[in-house]
């Protein structure tokens, strides 16, 4: 999916957000169990980057699987004027700089209103549209 297509697309959602200062296109994935950024922009923003503990298998739509072994840890992604840390794995992405998934979503209470393309925190740290 491109970015073009995820704007006019409505059973997606996604936006263009700040991380580390830089902004990013976002797509929001709920079934995805973590977050991913492409390399490219992970060289651009020069992240510190960290073994994992353990290698982690991804399984992708095409159903390969492709251990990864890298973290860039507690990168600050700003959406609706709060910033958040997200530990965010280097990986091969097609348009978006940024794929974010449940590990962010859950870990900060987010309640998403797919039908209105908004986003809440159930502890009120952000709201807002286009999230």
């Amino acid at each position: 999916m491109t970015v073009q297509d995820a704007v006019r697309n409505t059973n997606v959602i996604a936006g263009t957000h700040l991380l580390n200062s830089e902004r990013a296109n976002v797509l929001f994935d709920f079934g995805t169990t973590k977050s991913f950024i492409s390399r490219n922009f992970s060289k651009k923003l020069n992240l510190n980057v960290v073994p994992l503990r353990e290698v982690l298998q991804v399984e992708i739509v095409n159903r390969e699987i492709i251990p990864v072994n890298l973290i860039h840890p507690r990168c600050k992604l700003k959406l609706e004027g709060k910033v958040f840390e997200v530990d965010i794995i280097p990986f091969t992405l097609g348009e978006f700089d940024v794929i974010l998934g449940m590990d962010l979503l859950s870990n900060n209470g987010a309640q998403i209103d797919c039908e209105r393309k908004k986003g809440k925190n159930k502890n009120a740290r952000w709201e807002g549209d286009s999230i």
